[in-house]
């Protein structure tokens, strides 16, 4: 008969019902390619990720480094504008040298843009903030010489001034009461000194 549709041993003799189980078969077939599109996409943007990840994570870590690394070198400045050691100063310098080696770390890590981008700037400030740390380190040891002087000089005025100078003085010349009164002056001021 015309108009009759079998399929494998099923006749079909409404075309309402042909057109539900075509439009069913076409609904399950673009349900499967978009399923499979969505999950294919899903693994592609997965992998890129991960690549991206696995790029940018050795940057981030080395840069947090060169961070802890720049706040080590800090503290350990400041401690030595405290109390100038040679251990302190040994200290920053391999902090320092541990930042130069995560910076050319960073920098190996960086794709050719980045490097355009942060390289001179890096550079630039990575010399600044060395140059500074010389620079106030110097400051710190001249300070210190200047007050060890300065100790040495006030010692040596207290020893000075512990002398009885009447004892040790002569006094033949007709000047020496007028001597005599003058150094009776200069040890009380001196003693007043002291007591104060």
């Amino acid at each position: 008969m015309a108009g009759q549709w079998t399929i494998k041993g099923w006749e079909l003799r409404n075309p309402i019902a042909i057109k539900l189980v075509l439009g069913l078969a076409l609904f399950l077939a673009l349900f499967f390619a978009a399923a499979g599109m969505s999950f294919w996409q899903a693994d592609a943007v997965d992998r890129k990720t991960e690549n991206i990840v696995q790029s940018l994570e050795p940057k981030r870590t080395v840069a947090f480094e060169m961070q802890l690394t720049s706040v080590e070198t800090e503290k350990g400045i400041l401690e030595y504008l405290r109390s100038p050691s040679p251990e302190i100063r040994m200290l920053i310098t391999e902090s320092t040298a541990q930042f130069g080696r995560f910076q050319r770390e960073y920098l190996r890590l960086g794709t050719r843009e980045e490097l355009d981008q942060v390289s001179g700037p890096l550079d630039e400030v990575s010399a600044e903030y060395q140059e500074d740390s010389r620079r106030l380190m110097g400051l710190a040891e001249r300070k210190h010489g200047l007050w060890m002087s300065l100790v040495m000089d006030f010692e040596a005025l207290e020893s000075l001034s512990s002398i009885n100078i009447g004892q040790n003085m002569a006094l033949h010349s007709t000047c020496g009461a007028l001597q005599l009164v003058q150094l009776q002056v200069m040890e009380t001021a001196n003693t007043t000194s002291t007591t104060s």
